[in-house]
This record gives structure tokens, sequence and C-alpha cells, in this order.
């Protein structure tokens, strides 16, 4: 590992380009989303800030919410909302899908947030266009670098867990090379899938970039739902590598899958009181983990 390239990265730095982009933090794990609602609503004469998000559905299925993360030094934590629900599986019950609702007493939120989130439009969504070739992806997982071993030609990219680099907020680009059906796990959808490329700026999603968005000229339409590597360990380090040609990929919206999602925000900005909201649906506590090793 000593011939690793240290110095280029494979995947850029987001560096404010896409706050809308989010890191969602569970009480077991981490992983990333987006924002695509953001409203002030009034019940019972107060203000609310309704925000709602849309990820993997493996990122929060059986787990608690613990934080939504913003690209800057902003948080919320999901036990301070006044409404919270979470919502998974899509449309049909197999989708790698889930919708997030958090609602907020605006008044307790702190005026320099309160600017920032009123500063930025939510993201719209849209159904993937197959004839599309090329892709973006967001996250916020483990960065991995170019591996280059002997100083011949890249081979691929590595994740090295002494250099750590996850939650960094950054993207991919991809060129998408398969659409259709894809099953994995408990799951079956509608897929944007890849491989790694040689070409400059182009990499691979990581542990920790589930859900992410993906545009598509500028436009969301799928978050990223698994990658195939290879993980193994040297002493006390562990490697993560992905050689050019493994696989990638992400749950394509079809409209379906955009008409749920609003259908479930515009549902949540209409829950009248806060004992009648269901804050995590019995059916998502007993859904199982996506099971699959390829889940990123």
């Amino acid at each position: 590992m000593a011939n690793t390239n240290t110095a280029a990265w494979d995947q850029t730095v987001a560096a404010n380009a896409l706050d809308q982009s989010v890191q969602i933090e569970t009480t077991t794990g981490l992983g990333s989303g987006g924002l695509f609602d953001r409203q002030i609503v009034n019940h019972g004469g107060v203000d609310y800030l309704m925000l709602c998000f849309a990820t993997a559905d493996h990122v929060v299925a059986g787990k608690t919410l613990d934080r939504i993360n913003f690209d800057t030094n902003f948080s919320l934590n999901a036990s301070g909302a006044t409404f919270s629900s979470v919502i998974g599986k899509g449309f049909d019950g197999n989708q790698d899908l889930a919708f997030i609702g958090l609602m907020y007493d605006w008044s307790t939120l702190s005026g320099a947030f309160q600017t920032y989130i009123n500063g930025f439009a939510p993201l719209s969504m849209a159904a993937f266009d197959t004839n599309g070739t090329a892709v973006r992806s967001y996250g916020y997982g483990r960065t991995a670098r170019y591996w280059t071993p002997g100083g011949g030609p890249r081979a691929g990219f590595i994740w090295d867990s002494n250099l750590g680099l996850s939650g960094i907020h950054r993207y991919v680009n991809h060129t998408v090379l398969r659409t259709g059906a894809y099953t994995g796990g408990p799951y079956s959808y509608n897929e944007i899938g890849w491989d790694t490329s040689a070409a400059a700026g182009e990499g691979q999603i990581n542990s920790g970039d589930s859900g992410g968005v993906i545009l598509q000229n500028g436009t969301w339409v799928g978050v990223n739902t698994y990658a195939v590597g290879t993980t193994f360990r040297v002493g006390p380090t562990d490697y993560e590598t992905f050689a050019y040609g493994d696989d990638g990929g992400g749950l394509a919206f079809t409209q379906q899958d955009v008409d749920w999602l609003y259908t479930n925000c515009e549902t949540f900005a209409a829950v009248p009181e806060p004992a009648t909201m269901t804050l995590l649906g019995l059916a998502a506590l007993a859904r199982r983990r996506r099971a699959k090793k390829t889940q990123v």
C-alpha cells in the first residue's frame, strides 16, 4: 500500500455546491440524502419549519433517526422536532427508498439557521431519463483515492482506514451503462447503473453514500444504493478497493417514486397534532437491513 497515490482524489469535494445534499445520521450509522421540500406551515397558530427529505430505505430501516447534517456546520437534532415521520420501502413496498419528514417550531431555531435554510431552494425531482448518459451522485461516505500500485497506470481506488476521510461532502461523475430492473436483498427497483472509469474526475460511491442525491442535468432523479468493492485487512489497517470495471448504482426515480415522495410530504404538512403522528411505522420496525454485501 506504500504506492497509493495520496495526491489525487477519485471524487471532488462539493464545497457548498449542493447544500440540499445532506448527511443522515442514525443511532447506528451514517448515510446520505437530500432535501426536496421546505415550507413554513401553521398549526394551532404556531409557525413550523417543515423539511422533507429522501434517502435509501436501508439507511433508516429498523433504526432511529438521530440527526440531519448539512454541508455547513448546521445540523438538526431529530429528537427536537415537534413532528417527525419516517416512511420506507416506496410506493409498492419493494423500493430501496424512504421518506423523512421533520417539523420544527420556527421560533426555536436560531436566526443564523433561519437565514441559512431560507437561502436555497429544495431540489426538484423527476423520473430518470433513460436516454441520458451522464449523472452525478453526491454523498458523505468514505472517500477513496486513486490507487497506483507499483507506480504504474491507475488500477482503481482505495480507502485506507488510517486516512479516515468519512463525512466529507463530495460528488462523483458517472457514465450511465445500465438501466432496467435490479434486485438485491429485500429490494427490487429500476436502476441507474455504472462502473468505475479511468476518466479523470470519475470514481465510485462508498460506504456512507447510500441515499445520496443522483443528479441528471441538475434534476434529482435517483438515490445511491450499492457499490461492489473488495475489503481486506493488512495488520491493523482496513482497506477497501474499487477496481476499474467494478459495479455501482442507484435507484432510478420513476414517476411513481416521485409522486410517492411528494404525496408523503403533503400528508406530513397536514399533520394536526404531535400525539397523532406516527414517529416510525410499525412496518418499518420489522424491516430487515439489506443483506447484500454491496450495500453502501
